[in-house]
């Protein structure tokens, strides 16, 4: 059985209308799914928990990703950076806003600035 490289998708979602970042969350999906991956998508989770509960849920997708690919929008979204620091810690393979690095190693992918947060 072949093992399909799964991604967590990551960004900004608080102070966004649902529609706003339903769509761009369902751009990078289907944008991983051409590309023939598994993509994780935490906007599929129902409205109405308490943040500390979708981070808790996104915490156990981040799990059992493989790589995690944050929006460009990532860096102002609270949730999405506690979401880089976990996956971080977990030795997770991360993308930032490149698409077409996607399915390579994170050797060639810039490193976020952290010291604009």
């Amino acid at each position: 059985m072949e093992v399909i490289k799964k991604f967590y998708i990551a960004g900004k979602i608080t102070g966004l209308e649902r529609e706003q970042y339903v769509a761009n969350f369902k751009e990078i999906e289907d944008a991983i799914k051409e590309r023939e991956f598994v993509a994780i998508n935490p906007t599929c989770l129902p409205e109405g928990l308490q943040h500390h509960e979708y981070m808790h849920i996104c915490y156990g997708m981040i799990d059992i990703a493989d790589a995690i690919y944050f929006q460009e929008n990532w860096m102002s979204s609270a949730g999405a950076v506690m979401e880089y620091e976990y996956a971080k810690a977990k030795g997770k393979e991360l993308f930032f806003n490149c698409l077409e690095e996607i399915g390579h190693g994170q050797d060639d992918i810039q490193q976020p600035n952290m010291s604009n947060l």
